[in-house]
């Protein structure tokens, strides 16, 4: 028998944190190891085909990367108009929006 261990989901690719303060939350996670960060705006003008529970609709968010170890970390700052980061903001207030599987190169079709 191998003792090689393979989880079911595989490996970590991503993890996401909606933030209301993308400075602070990056500063913090900076101190814990997790980063430099790169942030950026996400808004009508540098990205086509902006979508919000299925309709066309525009809106402008922060968002930062690093990559640690070869998963990549995300923190997302809803600005204007309505998202799934704005949504989640509101509902549920700061927080891990999600987490992302390579699922060992299984696809989902």
């Amino acid at each position: 028998m191998s003792n090689t261990y393979h989880p079911l989901l595989g490996k970590i690719d991503e993890i996401c944190i909606v933030t209301p303060d993308i400075e602070k939350t990056a500063s913090g996670l900076l101190k814990l190891g997790i980063g430099p960060w790169r942030i950026m705006e996400i808004n009508p003008q540098n990205t086509s085909e902006q979508t919000y529970r299925g309709k066309a609709v525009p809106y402008t968010i922060r968002a930062a990367f690093t990559e640690v170890s070869g998963t990549m970390f995300e923190l997302m700052q809803p600005m204007d108009g309505n998202s799934i980061f704005a949504e989640f903001l509101k509902e549920k207030g700061e927080g891990l929006h999600h987490v992302s599987f390579n699922m060992n190169g299984i696809t989902c079709d």
